[in-house]
């Protein structure tokens, strides 16, 4: 079972997942970084919208 970890570039920071997770294998992985990276992008502001 492999162990992945998934570092964040963020503003020209980088924060390592020092942990990591476990996977049953690649494609779970990968399934499991497209439905979390959407939730950790940051969200516009009301006034952002509003232009």
């Amino acid at each position: 079972m492999p162990r992945l970890h998934f570092d964040i570039h963020e503003n020209g920071r980088l924060i390592m997942d020092e942990d990591g997770q476990n996977f049953a294998n690649v494609d779970v992985a990968r399934k499991e970084a497209a439905l979390t990276g959407p939730a950790l992008q940051p969200k516009p502001s009301p006034s952002a919208l509003s232009k």
